[in-house]
């Protein structure tokens, strides 16, 4: 199904009108704190992930294969 020009234009008139207008609830403390958490969140997973490799790995390392 081919869209004209007319329908193109409805759809990009949409899209940035509801793209712009959420761009005004965005506040910027909204944004720091996200990036703060997001941060904290990658931290966490990868300490507790070094964490139980540290731990888990001798006791389910990879066993040696007799060739």
């Amino acid at each position: 199904m081919e869209m004209n020009i007319k329908q193109d234009a409805v759809w990009v008139g949409t899209a940035g009108g509801t793209f712009f207008s959420t761009l005004g609830l965005i506040r910027i403390e909204d944004i720091i704190i996200t990036i703060i958490l997001a941060s904290i969140g990658a931290v966490v997973s990868f300490l507790l992930s070094c964490l139980l490799n540290l731990f888990l790995k001798p006791r389910f390392g990879k066993k040696k294969r007799k060739k």
